[in-house]
């Protein structure tokens, strides 16, 4: 599937669980036109009609933009349609068959909750199912692996250390560094009028509406905190995992929500920021991460292109005399409020996408991890980002998500022996430098793809070369050859066997939702 909306918004980030009962998966072609089941061959006024190239082979009437939209939460059969239910976005939509495609796949939690039972009374197996979720976002039953894992041992010295970071970062962070940091944000963002929301590691200066949209319960500061601390547990677990010291932040992390695109713009211009895309950035200058309330991606654009022509269809029945009530035209309204919610979708999507990106790059910073106060690597800091990252088009995906576009941008240039390979990469030259322009898809994806095989596959060893980075002296300055021998120092200096290796590794890896659909048809 190219160009997915991945709307599998199960939105994991935000640990809200996905009804058992819902385990499919629906594909539906932006923009297809329902069309009731009629008999093979035959139309609505009963001559013969045309094979129109819809879902399953159906025709569609509309065959739509060509993008697909996944969408992942609770699906039901509803007379001669297909109900979805999204776990947190707007009322239940029904599809025509035509639409769309069903697939066959487990839950997050029925897969956890396999592996937590072929795991049996092995601590270890048990903690690898713990750590599996963590990734996935699922958060309690993160929890619920590592209460296990100390059941069956109780002296288990990762457990045990897990639970201990647990109750610590529950603790909210004192408040009487806030005025101090307000008035240190209020004076970078300059924007008069922003009010201030803190949450227990977070403080958020923003200008979006006091009160909650129809249909939520928390307003978009309120939601955006609540990502943000839960990408701060994710994050601070996942490395306590691998056995590394953090530095937990003393003191409230500062980060900016603005509501108009032009201001955000104007910010990200004023403190000179690399921008990863039209939605967030980081500013290692002023340390803080600054976020535009509202997706700007290709398919969100494509949603609104959408919209406006169902609009029109509106406005033109209006003048006519005739709304499209009173012509009883249901599909037209039908496909309004699929719009509308699709478009929601795509916003949290998109929320959670920059948060998981962003935030990545402050804790990395603010942890001890990458610290600022040494040159780290443009590779290392944008590979770990994409690696945690939770891309738009899987949100539901969590840490390590592969989704199809990063692999087909991947496999733009992996026959560039170059630039695909691990020399060219660990000696920071894939990028180029923090200053340049926003480096093209492939690029980045090969910076991805290494971290994803490092992060599965050598996490130690990983782990280990991020620590020889953080501990270099502060006036030692980067060049290839150094770079070389720190990378060498942790992983050998066999690079071509790793080269082979990784290779190897891509090759047989697969976007989630291939793998999700090969789990459902092996279940079937």
């Amino acid at each position: 599937m190219n160009s997915k909306i991945a709307c599998i918004s199960a939105l994991l980030l935000a640990v809200v669980l996905v009804p058992e009962a819902g385990a499919d998966f629906l594909i539906y072609k932006l923009g297809t036109k329902g069309q009731k089941r009629q008999r093979r061959g035959v139309g609505a006024t009963g001559a013969p009609q045309p094979n129109a190239g819809g879902m399953n082979g159906m025709g569609g009437g509309n065959s739509g933009s060509g993008r697909e939209v996944v969408l992942y939460g609770k699906i039901k059969k509803d007379g001669g349609g297909i109900m979805y239910t999204h776990p947190d976005v707007g009322e239940p939509l029904i599809f025509q068959p035509n639409q769309v495609e069903i697939k066959h796949a487990p839950t997050m939690k029925m897969t956890f909750n396999k592996m937590l039972g072929q795991a049996g009374k092995d601590p270890e197996a048990v903690l690898h199912a713990a750590c599996w979720a963590l990734k996935k976002g699922l958060l309690t039953e993160f929890h619920l692996g590592i209460d296990k894992v100390l059941a069956l041992d109780p002296q288990h010295e990762t457990a045990l250390r897990i639970r201990e970071l647990k109750q610590r970062i529950a603790t909210p962070l004192p408040e009487e560094p806030d005025p101090a940091i307000e008035k240190r944000l209020r004076s970078v963002v300059n924007q008069p009028g922003m009010h201030v929301e803190t949450s227990n590691h977070f403080l958020l200066l923003h200008d979006t509406d006091a009160k909650a949209e129809s249909g939520h319960h928390l307003n978009r500061a309120k939601w955006r905190l609540r990502l943000l601390e839960q990408m701060y547990e994710r994050f601070v677990f996942l490395f306590e995992v691998q056995r590394v010291d953090l530095e937990l932040p003393q003191e409230r992390l500062m980060a900016v929500l603005f509501k108009n695109q032009s201001d955000f713009q104007e910010c990200a211009t004023r403190l000179e920021a690399r921008l990863s895309d039209d939605a967030g950035f980081w500013s290692p200058v002023c340390n803080l991460t600054c976020f535009f309330d509202d997706s700007n991606t290709a398919e969100s654009q494509d949603l609104q292109s959408e919209r406006e022509k169902l609009e029109k269809t509106a406005a033109d029945a209006k003048k006519s005399g005739k709304s499209l009530e009173r012509q009883r035209d249901s599909e037209t309204l039908r496909q309004i409020k699929i719009n509308s919610v699709l478009i929601e979708i795509d916003r949290l999507n998109s929320d959670i996408a920059s948060v998981s990106r962003e935030a990545t790059h402050q804790l990395a910073a603010n942890t001890g991890l990458l610290p600022q106060r040494v040159e780290i690597p443009q590779w290392v800091l944008e590979g770990l980002a994409m690696y945690l990252e939770s891309p738009t088009d899987e949100a539901w995906g969590g840490s390590g998500a592969v989704d199809e576009s990063r692999i087909d941008d991947y496999r733009t240039l992996k026959d560039d022996r170059l630039r695909s390979s691990i020399d060219f990469i660990v000696e920071d030259r894939a990028l180029g430098d923090a200053n340049s322009r926003r480096p093209s898809p492939a690029k980045s994806a090969q910076v991805w793809a290494l971290t994803h095989f490092l992060f599965e596959n050598h996490a130690p060893e990983l782990m280990a070369y991020y620590k020889m980075l953080g501990e270099m002296p502060r006036d030692v300055g980067l060049n290839p050859n150094l770079l070389d021998q720190i990378f060498s120092s942790a992983f050998g200096t066999d690079h071509e066997s790793l080269q082979l290796e990784w290779r190897t590794y891509m090759r047989s890896l697969k976007p989630d939702v291939e793998r999700m659909e090969e789990s459902g048809d092996k279940a079937d």
